[in-house]
């Protein structure tokens, strides 16, 4: 499919989503989970 011919708006954040802009990497998101 051509992404073209199915214009859509842009997404934006859910309302309420509050930004995290220092997230810690993936391996470090296991560990805090993991604890």
């Amino acid at each position: 499919m051509d992404a073209e011919m199915f214009p859509r708006a842009r997404a934006g954040p859910a309302p309420g989503a509050v930004p995290v802009p220092d997230r810690p990497a993936p391996g470090r998101q296991r560990e805090l989970l993991d604890a």
